[in-house]
């Protein structure tokens, strides 16, 4: 065990015993003991102390008379602990917490160090800071029956990332649940990485059952996985290597079985790919068409939303990768969402757009404007800070608003949104990063 310093003398523990005093900062150690250099074990310690890439503060709790942690003294913080918090150890060492920090914060932080102090347990945590605007994660210890070591990092960045990731998935599951469509994405090893309820729902399961799994550990049938010639089955996993090649795949009767009934799908599966054009993962949507499969009309309008949606499902796929692109600034978004639109309408060969943005404009290559024209105002905090704009460049056959779809108004409504949200998550940023 590590020893303790008589006369109360404050003292970081090190392994193997090794302690390191006040003194180390340069300050005068016990009067009664004079003046005392360090070891050249101390003076390691104290050094590896200093440089430690984590912050590192020594503090003695502080206590009313019913013995109830009331305050904190620094006594000691590494450079680390400066440049988290942007202080200079001069500020804080040898002052009472509740000097710099305020009374609500300092409750939160006394109630978890208090703690630690009180039992003897390490604990550790991850907890924000208003008054510096950050997140912390890190470990608390007692050293003695006062004084604990507190290390941590500065996760702010990292949470903020979880974060975004955790609402862009569930926005994305959001789309996928209101469709009444099975819509999925597989992997390159043909596992599901996400899917809809229906689609899990078609096995008996929960989506997140499904997910890291192929069909026929899903419980898909083997014989319509892999396919049966004797029998006519073509398998619908010939259709996905397919797809992994780079190919758009339509089958208009792909056999599934459903709660033990075999159902014919209109299915149509599409290639995911990264920035750098590689494909990356399959995206499917399959319409169960057996009930209707002699309704011609029926049948051409269900290809026609199918193909629709997936223009939906492909922009809001590729907006969340955009989003999510390391160090991409605000316009650069803006830019990337209004090329995206062109392939996102029914008419893309005909299609321009632009996003009008403060004072600032982002617009396709062909951009003009002509009298068939949808748009959707972008609003920050409930106020109007511009608009996104989508054009045809010749007249188109009358649909659900002018030459537009029912489906366009609402994925137009959904870009907008998300891109409020979007631009008040990246001021957010740069707020925290000034």
């Amino acid at each position: 065990m590590a020893s303790k310093k008589a006369s109360g003398d404050s003292a970081i523990l090190y392994p193997g015993g090794d302690t390191l005093s006040k003194g180390s900062q340069g300050k005068a150690a016990d009067e009664d003991k004079g003046e005392r250099t360090l070891s050249e074990s101390e003076a390691k310690y104290h050094q590896l102390f200093l440089d430690m890439a984590v912050g590192f503060s020594l503090q003695r709790m502080l206590f009313d008379t019913e013995g109830n942690p009331v305050d904190y003294v620094t006594l000691e913080v590494n450079k680390s602990f400066e440049a988290m918090l942007g202080v200079k150890a001069a500020d804080v060492v040898g002052k009472k917490v509740s000097e710099y920090l305020p009374p609500q914060e300092l409750k939160e932080w006394l109630k978890l160090f208090g703690e630690v102090v009180k039992t003897g347990e390490p604990k550790k945590y991850t907890q924000y800071s208003p008054s510096n605007n950050k997140t912390f994660e890190g470990i608390a210890y007692r050293l003695d029956e006062c004084q604990f070591a507190v290390t941590f990092n500065d996760v702010t960045e990292m949470k903020l990332e979880q974060e975004i990731r955790y609402k862009n998935e569930e926005l994305l599951l959001t789309m996928l649940n209101a469709n009444t469509d099975y819509v999925y994405v597989k992997d390159r090893q043909l596992r599901t990485i996400i899917c809809n309820d229906m689609f899990a729902k078609a096995l008996g399961k929960k989506s997140k059952e499904l997910v890291g799994k192929t069909d026929i550990e899903n419980g898909w049938d083997p014989e319509l996985v892999k396919g049966n010639p004797q029998k006519g089955i073509r398998g619908f996993e010939k259709d996905d290597l397919e797809v992994l090649a780079g190919k758009t795949v339509h089958t208009q009767s792909e056999q599934r079985n459903v709660a033990g009934n075999i159902r014919l799908f209109d299915t149509i599966k599409s290639p995911l790919k990264d920035g750098n054009g590689e494909v990356f993962g399959i995206l499917g949507i399959s319409r169960d068409i057996t009930d209707r499969k002699k309704a011609v009309e029926e049948k051409e309008k269900s290809l026609h939303d199918l193909d629709e949606r997936m223009k939906e499902l492909q922009y809001i796929y590729e907006l969340s990768n955009l989003v999510e692109t390391p160090g991409i600034s605000l316009d650069g978004i803006l830019q990337g969402m209004v090329e995206l639109i062109l392939p996102a309408w029914e008419h893309p060969e005909v299609t321009c757009g632009r996003i009008v943005f403060e004072n600032d404009e982002f617009k396709t290559k062909n951009f003009k404007t002509t009298q068939w024209k949808q748009s959707a105002d972008i609003k920050v905090h409930g106020k109007k800070v511009g608009a996104i704009e989508v054009y045809y460049l010749e007249e188109k056959p009358p649909n659900f608003e002018g030459p537009f779809l029912k489906e366009e108004r609402h994925l137009i409504d959904v870009i907008a949104e998300r891109l409020g949200r979007i631009t008040e998550r990246k001021k957010a940023e740069e707020e925290i990063k000034r």
